[in-house]
């Protein structure tokens, strides 16, 4: 299983980039517009662009319209874009990502069922699963979040990402539910010690690796 870093509510300036890229291969990156979950991230399209960092950036666009902003990140360097299936229309979106050559992720959020996803097991590259409520770093983790990478993992083999509430704390137990990736965004950098705190969680999965 891989971590992948978020810096949503991050302090920019203080990531090491260099040294975090080291260990981790993509960077989670969160678009708010504020409509479909509230709060805004300073991620346009443009600072996308501008970060500086090797890690393959991983967007994340919890917005109502997201087909608007494929090419513009698409441009900036993402190599994936997600969206969420509760704003409907979704075979139309992925179609329209795959006219511009990127790779699809298909996001739920913590009151939609799994079940919601399954339709599209061959259209996309990708599952999002969010392990909280939009919109915030640092909310309760969602213990229903187990069952549904489970579920999901019974009827593909493509990758699946957990998003949210991931910590030391549960990381082992979504890896055996099935996870591919976890991301993380404050057990990373509340002790504003990102690379140390990555390299241990690293060694706990790959220590009592069961899979």
């Amino acid at each position: 299983m891989e971590i992948s870093p978020s810096v949503l509510g991050v302090d920019l300036s203080i990531v090491p980039w260099d040294l975090l890229s080291k260990h981790a291969h993509r960077l989670h990156i969160d678009v708010l517009d504020g409509t479909f979950a509230k709060g805004k991230s300073p991620f346009t399209a443009k600072k996308v662009h501008s970060l500086p960092t090797s890690m393959m950036r991983d967007v994340h666009l919890m917005t109502q319209n997201p087909q608007r902003e494929f090419k513009q990140y698409r441009e900036a360097g993402a190599f994936v874009v997600n969206f969420h299936v509760e704003i409907g229309r979704t075979a139309w979106r992925i179609q329209k990502a795959r006219d511009l050559g990127l790779k699809v992720g298909l996001a739920i959020s913590p009151q939609t069922s799994v079940e919601k996803l399954f339709p599209f097991l061959k259209e996309v590259d990708e599952f999002l699963i969010l392990g909280v409520h939009p919109g915030k770093s640092g909310r309760p983790f969602q213990p229903g979040t187990f069952d549904k990478i489970e579920k999901l993992r019974e009827k593909t083999h493509k990758l699946i990402k957990v998003d949210g509430g991931v910590s030391e704390l549960n990381v082992l137990s979504l890896r055996d539910a099935g996870a591919d990736i976890v991301i993380m965004s404050s057990a990373l950098f509340k002790n504003q010690t990102p690379v140390q705190d990555l390299r241990v969680l690293l060694r706990l999965i790959n220590s009592r690796s069961d899979r």
